[in-house]
């Protein structure tokens, strides 16, 4: 059931709401460590051919039982323009030990002025144990999230979930979505994650949502990051 704080709808975007191919002409390039406040952080993913878009390889794809895609992918990293601007509060992690397993949730606002529409089930979360630098190893990749050191790969890019699911919902100004993911690596798991667990070093998270369009083309993908980045550390976060 939604809280009463939870505000979102499945509506049509309005007549004049920002879309992802309008964020794109006020896009900038966007730099490692660099703040911005009157931007929102993103990224485009520009795909070299139009089924490396999740959405539509399974719109296309010949293997009608065959409803779900995903895709991790080099993006590039912008500020888009004047929004769409978005805060958070209530924020917070938790951890499993046994089953190493890193969830988070945070309720987020949009401060703009303009609806933000997205693709809700296509919401991930980067998980960075050295945000402040350039990536050196390998990421790991879970359904709805990504672990590494930085999302940074290269100066300019980015590393991205794409998704073929959608659930597109409107985030009026002013009102709020809550924004969860979780990172499974299981019992039997002896990866990553269950490394940064046992540690108790320090990792930053940041949600990514997917901006809406009604008839993607598959030439490129919009995100957008949702609320700020937060540091949590150790067992408990």
């Amino acid at each position: 059931m939604r809280s009463a704080a939870t505000a979102f709808t499945t509506s049509t975007p309005p007549v004049g709401q920002r879309t992802s191919i309008r964020s794109a002409t006020v896009a900038s390039p966007r730099a490692l460590g660099e703040q911005r406040a009157d931007s929102a952080a993103g990224m485009i993913c520009h795909h070299e051919n139009p089924t490396d878009d999740p959405r539509v390889d399974v719109a296309q794809h010949s293997d009608v039982t065959i409803s779900h895609a995903s895709n991790y992918e080099d993006c590039t990293a912008v500020w888009f323009k004047n929004g769409p601007l978005t805060t958070d509060s209530n924020t917070g992690a938790s951890t499993n030990d046994t089953e190493a397993t890193l969830g988070v949730q945070s309720l987020i606002r949009n401060v703009s002025d303009r609806p933000l529409f997205i693709d809700r089930a296509a919401v991930f979360m980067w998980i960075e144990t050295n945000p402040g630098e350039i990536s050196s190893s390998t990421d790991e990749v879970f359904s709805t999230a990504i672990l590494g050191d930085s999302m940074w790969s290269a100066a300019g890019t980015n590393e991205a979930l794409l998704d073929s699911s959608s659930a597109a919902i409107v985030i009026d100004p002013g009102t709020y979505f809550n924004a969860t993911a979780t990172a499974i690596e299981g019992a039997a798991g002896n990866g990553a994650l269950k490394a940064l667990i046992h540690s108790g070093d320090q990792y930053t998270v940041t949600f990514w949502a997917r901006i809406h369009e009604d008839n993607p083309l598959g030439d490129a993908t919009y995100l957008v990051q949702l609320g700020l980045p937060h540091t949590f550390g150790g067992v408990d976060g």
